[in-house]
């Protein structure tokens, strides 16, 4: 189960909104929960997994967005969520982060 592999805890995200770039354009979505290691967004626009894609989070009070780039590890459209009792949306494993962003978001898991 996913839950075995994961190297970091994950928190709710209580207002938290994420703006997916994917190479079909940008995508408005909530995040549901976040770690270290990445994210689950609520969304019905689903892409495929294993692509990679840039996540501008944004939360009220932040001067500014937090840019990640990520990899889509898994999606559950509206059917699969129904099934699994689940919400449609991705699953997301941060790529590549450099001590600034790996700061802010160890904030943001903080706030």
């Amino acid at each position: 189960m996913a839950s075995n592999r994961r190297r970091f805890p994950r928190v709710r995200a209580r207002g938290v909104a994420a703006h997916l770039r994917t190479e079909h354009g940008r995508n408005a979505c909530q995040v549901e929960n976040v770690s270290l290691g990445g994210l689950f967004v609520r969304t019905d626009r689903l892409e495929e997994v294993g692509e990679e894609i840039f996540v501008d989070l944004v939360r009220p009070g932040w001067k500014r967005q937090l840019t990640l780039a990520a990899r889509i590890t898994s999606r559950f459209d509206a059917l699969d969520g129904r099934l699994s009792q689940r919400m449609p949306g991705m699953g997301l494993q941060f790529l590549r982060l450099d001590d600034k962003q790996h700061d802010r978001l160890r904030q943001l898991l903080r706030e």
